[in-house]
């Protein structure tokens, strides 16, 4: 017979060999559960990643077709407006003065070739009443020098007007207003949909509205004019003459 004591040592050398196993079998479950759980976790982050990625491709189809073009395009964002204006210049009587008097030249003589090149209807001549001698000079002033500069006389009208002082000039233009600029509204370094900025060619057009010579040209182009005849009759003379014919042809030319 074996003593007690050496059977409750193998007893208890069981039960620890149980409760050890059944410990490995249990962390053998978990680590399976936790590296389901991780792929589980990583499917989903993969998941939510893709679906960014095609919502951020769809940014860029948000703008429909009929509305990009307006947006990428100056003229049609930011307009040149045509409007209707009246251009005056202001001339004092004759002071006697000779620089006033040469810078008063050089003012009307401007005033009057603008009014001849973009000029509508009639060149008016606002005179105060009661001028006196010096008003009525220089209103026989400004329309010899008109007619030297090509307004015809029917094409002037002096008006009186109440008050004193300076002999107004007048008439009726169309001019081009460019557009208003410095829109910076939008943060151009977060521009997920790649569109042009608000103040996008705002400048270049403000530009062209402030160098049109001729306002009705960005309206409807200027008819062609005629060709000189002294440049018809050169180009008809050197083509009767065969000027040129010794210069080489296209093609005619030998390599060395």
């Amino acid at each position: 017979m074996r003593p007690a004591f050496a059977n409750g040592s193998s007893r208890r050398s069981d039960d620890a060999t149980t409760i050890e196993a059944s410990g490995e079998a249990s962390g053998a479950m978990s680590a399976k559960m936790v590296g389901r759980r991780l792929r589980a976790a990583c499917v989903v982050a993969a998941a939510g990643i893709a679906i960014t990625a095609i919502a951020g491709c769809g940014e860029t189809s948000r703008v429909s077709d009929d509305v990009h073009p307006r947006l990428s395009d100056p003229a049609r964002r930011h307009p040149i407006v045509m409007v209707a204006e009246t251009a005056t210049l202001d001339l004092a009587g004759a002071s006697g003065d000779k620089g006033l008097e040469a810078r008063a030249f050089i003012e009307t003589t401007r005033f009057v070739r603008n009014f001849r090149h973009e000029g509508r209807g009639a060149l008016s001549i606002a005179v105060p009443r009661g001028g006196g001698s010096g008003i009525s000079r220089r209103v026989q002033h400004v329309r010899s020098l008109a007619w030297r500069n090509g307004v015809p006389p029917e094409r002037i009208r002096v008006v009186s007007r109440r008050g004193h002082g300076a002999v107004t000039l007048s008439y009726d233009r169309i001019a081009a207003v460019g557009p208003t600029c410095g829109d910076w509204s939008e943060d151009v370094t977060r521009n997920k949909q790649n569109l042009p900025y608000p103040n996008f060619g705002c400048a270049s057009q403000r530009n062209i509205a402030a160098m049109t010579a001729n306002p009705t040209d960005l309206v409807v182009p200027a008819a062609e004019t005629p060709r000189g005849s002294e440049t018809r009759a050169s180009d008809l003379k050197n083509f009767n003459q065969k000027i040129g014919k010794d210069a080489p042809t296209p093609g005619s030319m030998s390599v060395r």
